[in-house]
């Protein structure tokens, strides 16, 4: 490998983008077993369940942005999903030294959220062997929740502790050691896609757009007019007087014009409908997720 310190700084950008496809392939390389925590994941959600994603450093702040991301998102409350990070919440800022080697910690926070066999705890790290995550995933194991690992090494010693493994094998960094550039961001990809992918599977995406939204502000707000006028097909001064009407609650907007109903049947429709909104707008089985 040349040295980067060698290099001019347009060479330096190309070389280290191009290195970028390595994450991607082992993405693509982990889509099965990804697909399969997906639906497991989904499963223990419908009954009831929480995530809990686990991490240190890197890996931590990835499942932290990730975990902070869904609630505006998609809607969802933010004890669903949420990450538990290496030395608490301010090591999101600034690290936290030694806490990633607290395998103790780990078991220890875990023990604090009260898990039980319907949920799921999922250890990120790009090792594969973080002592702070391996002690999450043994407090997890002994709680019978379910255990999903991902990790950037072909073979990790967490592999009996594990219900499912996704390895994301990118090979070595192009800044040596430093797993925040091709590991991170493969974590990142296979973290969105996890999440997305279980999120549209419960229902809160309809015709590729977000009908549990938080409209937060103005930009939302616009957005929330665009969702709903794209899916009624209805020009936008109506999507507007809809969101209007119902406190821009886009999922409740949507039933109420297609249903006509208002007060308390329109409240009873709206729980029915609390997953999915296809049999209102296809042929597809609602499905639930609160």
């Amino acid at each position: 490998m040349p040295y980067l310190e060698d290099m001019d700084t347009l060479t330096l950008v190309a070389y280290l983008n191009q290195q970028d496809v390595r994450p991607q392939a082992a993405v693509g390389m982990a889509q099965v077993d990804i697909a399969h925590a997906v639906d497991a994941i989904y499963q223990r959600l419908e009954r009831g369940g929480r995530v809990r994603v686990v991490g240190a450093g890197t890996s931590g702040r990835l499942a932290q942005l990730d975990a902070s991301e869904l609630p505006p998102t998609f809607g969802i409350e933010g004890h669903l999903w949420s990450a538990i990070m290496a030395g608490g919440r301010d090591a999101f800022w600034e690290a936290v030294e030694g806490a990633e080697d607290d395998r103790e910690g780990g078991r220890t926070m875990v023990d604090r959220e009260q898990l039980s066999e319907q949920d799921v705890v999922i250890g990120v790290a790009a090792s594969g062997r973080t002592p702070f995550v391996w002690g999450a995933l043994e407090a997890a194991a002994e709680r019978g929740c379910l255990r999903i690992g991902m990790v950037c090494v072909q073979e990790t010693p967490w592999m009996p502790l594990l219900d499912i493994a996704i390895r994301l094998p990118v090979g070595e960094e192009s800044l040596q050691g430093s797993t925040r550039m091709l590991a991170g961001t493969a974590q990142k990809m296979a973290l969105n896609i996890l999440s997305t992918s279980i999120m549209i599977r419960a229902g809160h995406v309809l015709k590729n757009l977000m009908i549990d939204m938080k409209p937060s502000n103005h930009k939302l707000r616009q957005r929330a007019v665009f969702i709903v006028s794209s899916i009624l097909d209805c020009p936008p001064s109506l999507a507007k007087s809809l969101l209007e009407r119902h406190d821009y609650g886009i999922r409740r907007a949507l039933v109420a014009h297609v249903t006509g109903q208002t007060g308390t049947a329109l409240d009873r429709t709206v729980r029915q409908y609390q997953g999915s909104l296809a049999t209102l707008f296809g042929d597809k089985e609602p499905r639930t997720l609160s």
